[in-house]
């Protein structure tokens, strides 16, 4: 007689097999942002952090009043260091739990629009990808800035699915609302949000308006509402900047050129510009993987098209951000890390769907 698996008991062998594989995916996350965490010694911006974060919380609010990023990240590594200390691994740690909890959300991200397979592989291009592993070990905002982001992209699919449940939404508004004190440039975040709602009612128009959906509204108001106790700061930061633009004091913010985007994606792949890399690869690779993410994301057939909120939120930041930089500099790869980890997970989509031609 046949012996056959029960389905319930294959379908526990997967979820045992799918866990453990997460598991290790975030071991070798974890070890690829701890390894050689303290070296080298902290440069200026993470002196300034660890300087600044050492104050009181309302020192810290009222200083980066001044400043050019927002009080979330600097009270956070604050509360951080009184339990861990202020040591260079210590105030790294930081990061590096961050970027191990992006990894973990790429894979739930990846779980909720495709499958455990693409989860799993998504998650080990992000536990390797450079620029990932890069600002996971530095002490600065921006690996704390992609689980925010990462989250809040997790609350709107869940809500997309389920729209009637408003808590997902509560939490995509927290969320965001955390993103924008933690970085400015977060913003550009919200326009993928909403533009994605907006074609999905184009593509789809037997579906729920959701961009139309009171909720939704309510949930964005909210974050503006949220967003007031420090407009009146940024209203200063913006004199700052103004004041430090008049006096050509922001050589970091250079203008857009014929070879920043190349050189990004060359950047975020490989932690260098590649300009001496001979031209047709220098060109070939950005335009391979714009081609990659045009066809996953653009010929995305599923119901809710998630593929295309992926490809609107690695592209939708950068290429806008490019766009600002023809009239103000305002571009730098780090201020968009957390769009460019889209990048690996639309590879995962690429490989999983070549696989399913095989």
């Amino acid at each position: 007689m046949d012996l056959k698996t029960h389905p319930l008991e294959s379908r526990e062998q997967s979820l045992s097999v799918g866990r453990l594989g997460a598991c290790l995916v975030l071991v070798l996350a974890t070890y690829t942002r701890f390894y050689g965490l303290t070296t080298p010694y902290l440069w200026y911006d993470e002196a300034f952090s660890v300087i600044l974060s050492a104050y009181p919380p309302e020192f810290i609010w009222s200083i980066t009043g001044r400043d050019i990023h927002p009080p979330l990240y600097y009270l956070l590594l604050h509360g951080w260091m009184e339990m861990v200390g202020q040591s260079v691994f210590a105030v790294r740690a930081f990061s590096a739990v961050a970027g191990i909890a992006t990894v973990a959300l790429g894979m739930w991200l990846m779980r909720l629009i495709a499958s455990p397979k693409a989860a799993l592989l998504a998650g080990l291009f992000l536990a390797f990808f450079p620029v990932a592993v890069r600002f996971s070990q530095e002490a600065r905002m921006y690996a704390v800035l992609a689980v925010f982001l990462f989250g809040a992209t997790v609350a709107l699919v869940y809500w997309v699915k389920e729209p009637t449940r408003y808590r997902y939404l509560a939490s995509y508004a927290v969320l965001m609302t955390a993103s924008l004190y933690t970085h400015y440039y977060s913003v550009l975040c919200v326009l993928p949000h909403w533009l994605y709602l907006l074609l999905l009612r184009v593509y789809r128009p037997d579906e729920e308006r959701y961009i139309a959906r009171p909720a939704w509204w309510i949930a964005n108001l909210s974050m503006a509402v949220l967003y007031i106790p420090w407009l009146f700061s940024l209203l200063d930061v913006i004199t700052h900047f103004k004041n430090i633009q008049a006096a050509g004091s922001i050589s970091w913010l250079l203008a857009t050129t014929p070879y920043t985007f190349p050189s990004s994606i060359w950047a975020f792949l490989t932690l260098k510009k590649a300009h001496a890399v001979f031209w047709p690869i220098y060109w070939g690779l950005p335009l391979v993987i714009v081609i990659v993410a045009g066809w996953v994301t653009l010929f995305d057939r599923s119901r809710y098209k998630f593929y295309l909120l992926l490809g609107l939120y690695t592209f939708v930041p950068i290429v806008t951000l490019l766009l600002i930089s023809l009239v103000v500099p305002t571009f730098m790869e780090r201020y968009v890390v957390f769009a460019a980890l889209g990048l690996p997970m639309i590879l995962a989509l690429a490989v999983i769907r070549v696989e399913s031609f095989s």
